[in-house]
């Protein structure tokens, strides 16, 4: 379309081309990162909506072939509001998404007490022995999934790193009836919570009619 056919037009305002291409690639993020989770649907339509605003702008600017200062200044200012925005809001998203540190420190801080067992899963987080050095790590792999929940069984009061999704959702399903995950912060890719026995109260409460 028209954009394509703008952004391909060879000018010899480099600096002009680059805005062009930083425009249409911070519009792209802002809907890809709002539909990966990394952050909220209205963080995505507002940085979309300021992209977008930007890429009609400099479309009519490229039109009137604006003269070489103009777009320079124009492509510098263009610039820093990218990479402010990108520190502000893309950074700390992803970050909280994908970060392990994050989550670990935000449930520790919580729960104010430090695990001496911590088990992953489906696989071994290679930053847990890093940020809890003085914990036992355990990892349990997809088909060992029933040794896990024989594990849990035999020594609850457990720390459990956890891809968050289907893995999550099938394993808290499967626990026995005398446990429970609690995740006291809002899960990313992965979830960090204890596996502990439910209180005797929650255990009779199931046993009244």
């Amino acid at each position: 379309g028209l954009i394509w056919k703008t952004l391909l037009t060879p000018v010899s305002n480099g600096a002009f081309n680059f805005l062009g291409v930083l425009l249409l690639a911070g519009f792209g993020v802002s809907f890809a990162g709002m539909f990966r989770g990394i952050f909220k649907p209205s963080t995505g339509f507002i940085l979309g909506f300021i992209f977008l605003t930007g890429l009609c702008i400099w479309i009519i600017l490229k039109a009137g072939k604006p003269e070489r200062k103009l777009s320079f200044a124009i492509t510098a200012g263009a610039l820093f509001l990218t990479m402010y925005a990108g520190i502000r809001e893309i950074l700390p998203a992803y970050n909280h998404l994908f970060s392990l540190r994050g989550h670990l420190r935000a449930h520790l801080k919580a729960e104010k007490q430090l695990p001496s067992l911590v088990v992953c899963y489906p696989h071994l987080w290679d930053s847990a022995p890093f940020y809890l050095p003085d914990a036992e790590i355990v990892s349990f792999s997809r088909n060992e999934k029933s040794l896990l929940l024989k594990f849990l069984n035999e020594r609850p009061n457990t720390l459990l790193l956890i891809k968050s999704g289907k893995d999550r959702k099938e394993l808290v399903q499967e626990l026995p009836e005398h446990l429970e995950f609690y995740a006291g912060v809002q899960p990313g890719t992965v979830t960090v919570g204890w596996v502990r026995k439910k209180s005797s109260d929650e255990l009779i409460g199931k046993l009244v009619p």
